[in-house]
């Protein structure tokens, strides 16, 4: 005779055969990027075996299944989204050196900069990672607090000092720092 926790795995399985398929499309039409579409609905599948045991539908699967995957795609398209200004805003700092910008904001931007990383190495080993996920990957404080496995206080915490020590660190250059900040 099966134990429960076998009749869970069974129909989990069975959920998963049964979706997998519809979902990646569904979610390659909306990223159109097949590895990602997978990861979407893997990423899907494995919160859902996480919380298999707590996990209150209360619609159907089907409709509880694709609102997930929608809402990842959405995180996902955001992630990119800022991760691309990210990329051209370094691109556009990397030709204004190249073309040797003399101005004196220029180089006030180019010491921020390179004050900026200087205090980011001095945080500390989950600082400075917590801070780096949210700013970077554009990553949300229940997102990281998931990845890291650790509490979404802990999370909440740790920037409050990141940002207590930064704002410290680089008090002189606060304007340009505000929109240094802004414009990534």
């Amino acid at each position: 005779m099966a134990s429960p926790k076998d009749k869970a795995i069974v129909s989990f399985e069975d959920l998963f055969r049964t979706y997998f398929q519809s979902l990646y499309a569904y979610a390659f039409l909306t990223v159109r990027d097949g590895q990602l579409a997978e990861e979407i609905v893997q990423q899907v599948f494995c919160r859902l075996w996480e919380k298999w045991s707590t996990i209150a539908v209360h619609t159907s699967f089907n409709a509880y299944l694709y609102r997930a995957v929608h809402n990842e795609c959405l995180q996902q398209l955001r992630r990119k989204r800022h991760q691309s200004r990210y990329q051209s805003h370094m691109a556009m700092q990397e030709k204004n050196a190249l073309a040797g910008d003399p101005s004196s904001e220029r180089l006030q931007q180019k010491e921020l900069e390179r004050r900026f990383y200087q205090a980011l190495e001095q945080l500390p080993g989950q600082c400075r990672l917590v801070f780096q996920l949210h700013r970077f990957t554009g990553m949300k404080y229940p997102e990281i607090a998931r990845q890291l496995n650790i509490s979404l206080k802990t999370v909440e915490s740790q920037m409050a000092k990141a940002l207590k020590r930064l704002r410290r660190s680089l008090a002189e250059f606060l304007p340009l720092l505000i929109l240094f900040l802004w414009h990534k």
